[in-house]
């Protein structure tokens, strides 16, 4: 969703359409993660800003050729989610390596 320059209000048609998207879980955040030590790294909403339930659907983009590598290979993926909390499981000694997540369809369902 756009924001509208101050002084412009959206339509009615505009606001209920968007509460529709948000209603379907189409709603859609994303942000970037580093895989912490260890052979599995747990996220909370609290870290990535967003709400996360048994029914988000979460994406790995690599943003380096290390999390490329990883995810490629099939040694780096979401292994859990919760209500809350996700869990990549990566290898031991891949801390640091970066990606950003996409979170989508977090409404139940």
């Amino acid at each position: 969703m756009k924001l509208l320059p101050i002084g412009i209000v959206p339509s009615f048609r505009d606001i209920v359409s968007r509460i529709n998207d948000l209603i379907s879980g189409l709603n859609n955040a994303t942000n970037d993660i580093k895989l912490g030590i260890g052979a599995e790294t747990l996220f909370s909403t609290d870290e990535i800003k967003t709400e996360i339930n048994q029914y988000s659907y979460i994406g790995l983009m690599p943003m380096d050729a290390d999390a490329t590598a990883l995810l490629l290979g099939g040694m780096a993926y979401i292994s859990d989610v919760k209500n809350g909390t996700f869990t990549v499981t990566h290898p031991i000694g891949s801390e640091n390596i970066e990606f950003r997540i996409l979170v989508s369809g977090s409404s139940n369902r």
